[in-house]
């Protein structure tokens, strides 16, 4: 199984990836903002099934162009050919914007082609 994590928050992501394998396979400290972000995979066996986590860190800054959010997005799905089955979205309500949401969109759109028959948040 495949899951893509998104969210606004770098370590929240981590921490929720972290969570479901269990063990410390992403690094839940934030880089700093000077840091070129890039997705990360990793995986391991949950209650006998193996599962593919995608974290994404880096897809909801604002500074990021939409030709760089397409490219990153593209880079988000050969880690995990040939599509996702699960988009986790990681968030705190209170902190997400009208325009996190548009992102959003287009993020979930450029994933798969009905994406909201594979979000969880």
């Amino acid at each position: 199984m495949r899951i893509v994590l998104l969210g606004k928050n770098s370590s929240e992501i981590s921490r929720a990836g972290n969570f479901i394998l269990g063990r410390e396979a992403f690094d839940t400290e934030a880089p700093p903002p000077s840091v070129e972000q890039h997705s990360a995979r990793a995986g391991g066996t949950v209650e006998g099934r193996y599962i593919t986590l995608i974290n994404t860190p880096h897809l909801f800054h604002p500074q990021l162009s939409l030709n760089t959010l397409n490219q990153r997005v593209r880079e988000c799905m050969t880690l995990c050919s040939p599509g996702p089955h699960v988009l986790m979205l990681v968030l705190q309500p209170d902190d997400f914007t009208e325009t996190d949401r548009h992102r959003l969109n287009h993020i979930l759109h450029c994933l798969s082609e009905d994406p909201h028959k594979h979000t969880l948040v």
